[in-house]
């Protein structure tokens, strides 16, 4: 029987938390610039130092050991007063995908969001294309609205 469980990850966490950080990075954005280890060091660190209401990293855990994380910020809308807690990174190891952990894990952010921030939300996708469809009705579903996709042009 697994022993599945959400939990604030604390500097006792910092190596998996680092792996995973670093998965994330590997299967989303290498294509496009080095994934460079001090450079995920000095964020895990940066999130883990900061208050409570500013910074969180949940983590999934399975008997203990993290199997994913949410990586959240809060901060100030860049043109207005509203805050917004927004979703740095979702990750879950491939075989913890799709187990309900993985979509625990947006809850707790959720309530995270509104009861230690007290900010609205904002998730990201790095999904390709055929994906969007499935994405999209996840957080329609949730009650999200979409606002803006993003992309990545290499010019340098």
């Amino acid at each position: 029987m697994q022993d599945l469980n959400i939990k604030i990850g604390t500097f006792d966490d910092y190596f998996p938390i680092c792996e995973m950080a670093k998965h994330f990075g590997k299967a989303h954005y290498e294509k496009w610039f080095p994934i460079e280890d001090y450079k995920i060091a000095d964020n895990v660190t940066e999130t883990l130092s900061a208050p409570p209401d500013k910074r969180i990293i949940l983590l999934a855990t399975n008997e203990g050991n993290p199997v994913g994380m949410l990586v959240a910020r809060c901060d100030d809308h860049p043109y207005s007063t509203v805050k917004v807690a927004s979703e740095v990174m979702w990750w879950m190891e491939p075989e913890f995908r799709k187990s309900r952990l993985a979509l625990q894990l947006p809850s707790a952010f959720e309530y995270w969001a509104k009861n230690i921030a007290k900010a609205d939300l904002m998730m990201l996708s790095t999904v390709d294309r055929e994906s969007s469809e499935k994405v999209e009705k996840f957080y329609k579903r949730k009650g999200y609205s979409l606002v803006e996709n993003g992309f990545i042009k290499k010019v340098i």
